[in-house]
Parts: C-alpha cells; sequence; structure tokens
C-alpha cells in the first residue's frame, strides 16, 4: 500500500483566536501565531484573513507569520515550550507526534454538529459556512486507514485513543519522486537518454538499467 505524504493544516488552539461578535474598535484586537512551510501562503491571504476576521468577530487582528523548513524544525521548537502558536502546517507523521505528545486541540472538523458544539461559545458561527463537505472523502478515509486510533502518551488525556482525523484539515497532497543531474550519468558512461526517459520507480530495482 503506498502512503501518501499528506501535508494537513492543523489547528491547534481555535478557540483561542475566535471571540464573541463586538463592535470593532481599534484598540480591540486579538492576536494569531502562524507556523508554516516557506512559500505556502501569499501576503495577501493573510490581509484577506484579516478582514473575514474582522467581519465575522468585529474584531481586529494581529497575526504574527512564521516558516519552517523541516518538520524536525517544527517539532523541536514546539516541543521545547516557549513558543505558543495557534495554526501550524506539518506533515502526517509529525501530526501524529505532535497528538501522542497531547498538543493538540481536536477540531471535528469533518463532523458538522461536533465541530459547532466546540467552538460555539467562543464565537457567533450564524455567518459561517462550513465547507467540510468539500474535502475528497477518500483522503479522510486514506488518513484513517493509514494511522487507526492514535493513543495520547503523555498530558491530561494519556492512555485516551482518538483519531488523526479529528485533528486536521488536508491542505495537499502526493507522492514523492527522485530527481538526477543527468550530466553525472554520462560522465559515467551509463547514460541512455531514451532508457531513463521511459524508466518507471523500477529503475532502483534492476541491475540492467532498463526501465
Amino acid at each position: 500500500m503506498k502512503r501518501f505524504a499528506y501535508i494537513c493544516v492543523v489547528i491547534l488552539l481555535l478557540a483561542a483566536m475566535l471571540s464573541t461578535l463586538a463592535a470593532c474598535k481599534e484598540d480591540e484586537r486579538d492576536s494569531l501565531v502562524i507556523y508554516n512551510w516557506a512559500d505556502y501562503m501569499f501576503d495577501e491571504d493573510l490581509t484577506d484573513f484579516r478582514d473575514y476576521y474582522r467581519d465575522m468577530t468585529g474584531k481586529n487582528i494581529d497575526i504574527t507569520y512564521v516558516t519552517f523548513d523541516t518538520n524536525e524544525t517544527m517539532l523541536t521548537r514546539l516541543t521545547k515550550g516557549d513558543s505558543n502558536v495557534d495554526v501550524v502546517c506539518p506533515s502526517e507523521y509529525a501530526i501524529q507526534k505532535l497528538i501522542e505528545m497531547d498538543m493538540l486541540v481536536p477540531m471535528h472538523y469533518f463532523d458538522e454538529e461536533a465541530y459547532r458544539d466546540a467552538f460555539s461559545s467562543a464565537v457567533d458561527l450564524e455567518q459561517y459556512e462550513h465547507y467540510g463537505a468539500n474535502v475528497e472523502q477518500g483522503i479522510i478515509g486514506k488518513v484513517s486507514e493509514t494511522f487507526g486510533d492514535i493513543e495520547i502518551a503523555q498530558g491530561a488525556d494519556v492512555g485516551k485513543h482518538v483519531s488523526m482525523t479529528d485533528y486536521f484539515v488536508p491542505y495537499m497532497y502526493g507522492t514523492l519522486g527522485i530527481l538526477y543531474n543527468k550530466y553525472a550519468f554520462m560522465d559515467l558512461g551509463i547514460y541512455d537518454e531514451e532508457i531513463l526517459n521511459r524508466a518507471n520507480w523500477g529503475i532502483l530495482f534492476n541491475n540492467n538499467g532498463e526501465g
């Protein structure tokens, strides 16, 4: 079974960033800390979110946007305990580690009723449109099948079994490929353009270089 590298958006402390509707005042501001891969968002996306947040809550919001280059960098920073992050975008195995360490707040995004119950006390959801049904269900099923129940290993909920699907919203998914320098093959005298152009993953596992 192929294992897809799901890159997912996980919301850690959504309730902390939302509040009840109020009149928009210059001195009434909330804050949001986003920890994301470099080049995943445009500056105008953050501007659009500020406008959306103000429309939804009547408040302005200050956004701190920080990037990381690997899951390991992200995990080290979060597990050191000196970072207060609201939203993070790790890959699937990193989500599992954060769940096991009891560092994520479940959203139940794919159960709209449970989602609304979880956050209705923090924000008036009358204007909110839920898009959980727009996510391809095959992705949700594959995540559930691949990771199964995850046991929380520390914190207040130690020993509890949960599903990763309650903790994330998919952002993108794909597979990894191989890049190679054709000139290095030519220098070795083993480069055949026709063969390599039609080669597939089998080129890693055979001895004669034929795809």
